[in-house]
């Protein structure tokens, strides 16, 4: 399965990366951040070296570019709550696959 991350520089992406590379029936083919469009993962990430990480490639998190990928058959939403709605919003009637990695807030 050909999966992918938005949100892959933060914490929870990080390390969802990390697990999803060591995954036998998964390939990672894409991960977005923003503040690191085209910068290789493993050069952000210095714990990623070794790990598969080094081929991959930050690309620009953008909703309507993310929904439009074809390579893609499940893409993790590691993001905060709002900017994981504007992504669903994009990917879901694109008939897109997602699961949001977001952690509920209580009071």
């Amino acid at each position: 399965m050909n999966v992918g991350i938005v949100g892959a520089s933060g914490y929870s992406g990080e390390v969802l990366v990390k697990l999803l590379l060591g995954h036998p029936q998964v390939k990672l083919t894409a991960v977005t951040s923003r503040q690191h469009a085209g910068k290789p993962v493993a050069q952000i990430v210095p714990a990623l070296r070794g790990t598969g990480a080094e081929q991959l490639k930050f690309s620009d998190s953008d909703a309507a570019a993310v929904a439009a990928r074809n390579d893609v058959d499940l893409w993790f939403l590691a993001l905060p709550h709002g900017a994981a709605a504007d992504f669903a919003k994009a990917l879901v009637p694109a008939g897109r696959k997602v699961v949001d990695c977001r952690r509920p807030m209580f009071r």
